[in-house]
């Protein structure tokens, strides 16, 4: 046999100052009730805290975008010291590498755009 009720508990009812409320002021009452601070004045509910400081309260540094640059700057020279640079004759011999090859494919790409040129004017442009 169940000893346990079949009733369910009532529902417990709003306070007064709870009833009296704004709609766009039930945000502010659930903040309040988070930080446990007494929001109801009088009759009336306090909208919502004032931010002290900033915005929504938080601090706001000034010169937050001067500091990130200059730890950006830093960080970048560190990095540098990192690199292991060529020495000259293998920089001179890359450099002659990357010279040649653009050479070759620019004496490519012109030939096979004359090629198409003059097989678009036979075929397209016939008198």
């Amino acid at each position: 046999m169940n000893l346990k009720s079949n009733k369910s508990a009532p529902k417990s009812k709003k306070s007064s100052s709870e009833q009296t409320l704004r709609p766009e002021s039930k945000l502010a009452t659930y903040v309040n009730k988070l930080g446990k601070k007494a929001s109801a004045v009088g009759s009336k509910e306090v909208a919502s805290p004032t931010p002290k400081k900033g915005i929504l309260g938080k601090r706001v540094n000034p010169f937050a975008p001067i500091i990130w640059l200059l730890k950006y700057l830093r960080d970048s020279y560190l990095e540098l010291k990192k690199v292991t640079w060529l020495d000259r004759k293998s920089a001179w011999k890359l450099t002659g590498t990357v010279f040649l090859f653009s050479a070759i494919m620019a004496l490519i790409l012109f030939g096979l755009d004359s090629l198409f040129g003059k097989m678009f004017e036979a075929v397209f442009l016939k008198d």
